[in-house]
């Protein structure tokens, strides 16, 4: 399956972009194939990247009173690290390819032109972050922005800043 098609069945790229916006950003990312047990992804981490799974399973797993818990599995068409894409947070668990896995990587570089053209979008995508939070903590019990404070503003704010427009 092509790159943009991989986006287009996403929703969080789906629901905000326009097709022009998902051609680029298709045009931009990282196609990368990991072997079984690999980690993709490393707690506590820096990261500027979020990765959309185009075929295969990951493991996503917390440190949890020194050991690791697994939290969630994903698989084709699901995504993780968009805090991290969006805002810089470091990583917030260890992802790690449970069988051959192609991803697309989406890197701040990659999403930094499509944000300054249409600047709005960092709202949208704020919005769509706290909503995907609240899902995970409801399905996996991991950390949710809501829980903490955050707001869709303090996210559209640190989405800014994080890429360089004035606020």
């Amino acid at each position: 399956m092509k790159d943009h098609d991989v986006l287009k069945r996403i929703p969080f790229f789906a629901e905000i972009l326009d097709d022009q916006s998902l051609d680029q950003l298709a045009k931009a990312v990282t196609r990368t194939e990991f072997d079984h047990g690999t980690v993709v992804i490393r707690e506590g981490d820096a990261g500027e990247s979020m990765f959309v799974i185009a075929k295969g399973a990951l493991a996503v797993s917390i440190r949890d009173g020194g050991k690791d818990r697994r939290v969630a599995t994903l698989r084709d068409g699901d995504l993780v690290g968009e805090m991290s894409l969006l805002t810089g947070a470091a990583r917030s668990a260890t992802v790690t390819a449970l069988r051959p896995t192609v991803t697309l990587e989406i890197t701040r570089d990659a999403l930094a032109p499509i944000l300054k053209a249409s600047p709005e979008l960092a709202i949208q995508f704020s919005a769509m972050v706290l909503r995907r939070s609240a899902e995970l903590e409801d399905l996996y019990g991991l950390p949710n922005w809501l829980r903490t404070g955050g707001t869709a503003s303090d996210i559209t704010t640190r989405v800014r800043r994080f890429f360089g427009f004035d606020d």
